[in-house]
């Protein structure tokens, strides 16, 4: 895994699979990360510009306070990962999946998530605002103590 500090640009990791690792403070430039898969995977503060996470697969990694510059996310999904204090910016997210997770203290102000489906994430103080969303979009995350325990 690249060094804290360092710059990745033009490369292909196109269907690399990355578990464990961490990775902290790197600037991601040009880079394919189409059909990766991540599991475990911690990005600290790192910086993505103008990369492909087309049909990814993210499961239980976490992408914190990360910046997100005209990347596409089309078709990826994140299972229970943590993506708190990140920003998007210019990126595309159709038909992007997510669910469960953290996405508190996002900024997704001006997304257009309208093709998105979001599934029980807490979105605590995540900033929506001018974002693109549909009715269908989301379902919100629900906390143990107001869960109903009638049967449906």
């Amino acid at each position: 895994m690249p060094v804290p500090g360092s710059t990745v640009r033009g490369q292909d990791w196109y269907a690399r699979d990355l578990t464990g690792d961490e990775v902290e403070r790197v600037e991601f430039i040009d880079v394919d990360m189409t059909e990766a898969t991540t599991t475990s995977v911690t990005f600290t503060e790192c910086t993505f510009r103008n990369v492909r996470f087309n049909v990814s697969v993210h499961t239980d990694s976490a992408f914190v306070n990360c910046t997100f510059v005209s990347c596409s996310f089309f078709d990826a999904t994140f299972s229970r990962c943590k993506l708190s204090g990140s920003s998007f910016s210019a990126c595309s997210f159709d038909i992007l999946k997510v669910d469960g997770g953290n996405w508190a203290f996002t900024d997704l102000g001006g997304a257009d998530l309208s093709g998105t489906t979001f599934n029980v994430v807490r979105l605590r103080e995540a900033d929506l605002t001018g974002a693109k969303l549909s009715a269908r979009s989301s379902r919100p995350a629900t906390s143990p103590a107001r869960r109903s325990t009638a049967p449906t």
